[in-house]
């Protein structure tokens, strides 16, 4: 019923996950990358130079896991993913 439920969905699932390295000592640097034209990962982290990608979609008919182009050719991406309501349990 909420608009701000995929804001929230996300929220959620960065706190946890930086809780979820902090306790497994996996102390892995966390960032969010935007472009000036708008294309964004909602979270990427980094551990001994290589790069981790992570979108969380609310609704997961909407789940895409394209990289964008700028950040792929910039950076070394050892994986992407989509994070779900239905599949966030694996990654904390």
């Amino acid at each position: 019923m909420r608009q701000d439920v995929g804001a929230l969905w996300e929220n959620f699932f960065i706190s946890e996950r930086i809780k979820a390295n902090h306790y497994s000592r996996n102390y892995a640097k966390t960032y969010f990358w935007r472009t000036t034209a708008q294309q964004e990962i909602d979270f990427v982290e980094e551990k001994d130079g290589v790069f981790t990608t992570f979108e969380m979609k609310w609704n997961h008919k909407k789940a895409t896991r394209k990289v964008p182009k700028a950040f792929a050719e910039a950076y070394p991406v050892a994986g992407s993913y989509v994070v779900t309501p239905d599949d966030y349990l694996q990654w904390l």
